[in-house]
């Protein structure tokens, strides 16, 4: 369509110019389009191939160094929180022979490495305060609270575990 509508805006020039002159000038025109349609094509393939090879290289990143450990402290800290829920007085990680605290910094420090917009560094922050909860929960009224804490802990970690897993 397009040749169709340029022949029809240059036939006043057509009919001034010799034969081969508008065949020339045809294919230099023809060339010239189609070398910066096919100029743009390879540079949006390449730009496409860029995304998605850096999309590979976070999600082998994410599944070789955040993922398991991320899963793994979720566990031990669900496997916590479930002592702690069903115990009337303040149970501690390092007797469950848990270090807490060191864990817990350096999965903060492997959530922060995954940029997800934030969902899943404020979820796992809602998980660590749960732990908080459980223990003002003990300490003020017995732990009457803390069988419902433990199931928004059990949902939280699903979620954690979930997002992580699909992870773009």
């Amino acid at each position: 369509m397009i040749a169709v509508y340029c022949a029809k805006l240059s036939e006043p020039v057509v009919e001034a110019l010799p034969g081969w002159v508008t065949s020339l000038l045809g294919a230099v025109i023809g060339a010239i389009i189609t070398g910066v349609i096919a100029l743009y094509l390879q540079r949006n393939s390449h730009r496409n191939a860029l995304v998605l090879e850096r999309n590979k290289r976070k999600s082998e990143f994410v599944n070789k160094f955040v993922s398991d450990k991320v899963f793994v402290f979720l566990d031990q800290e669900i496997d916590f929180l479930q002592q702690l829920s069903g115990s009337s007085t303040i149970v501690y990680a390092k007797d469950l022979g848990f270090e807490h605290r060191s864990s817990m910094a350096m999965m903060q420090a492997l959530v922060s490495v995954i940029d997800d917009g934030g969902e899943i560094k404020n979820s796992f922050n809602d998980l660590m305060q749960i732990k908080t909860s459980m223990e003002n929960s003990i300490i003020n009224n017995s732990g009457r609270d803390n069988f419902k804490l433990l199931g928004d802990a059990i949902k939280l970690c699903a979620k954690i575990k979930l997002l992580i897993s699909n992870l773009d």
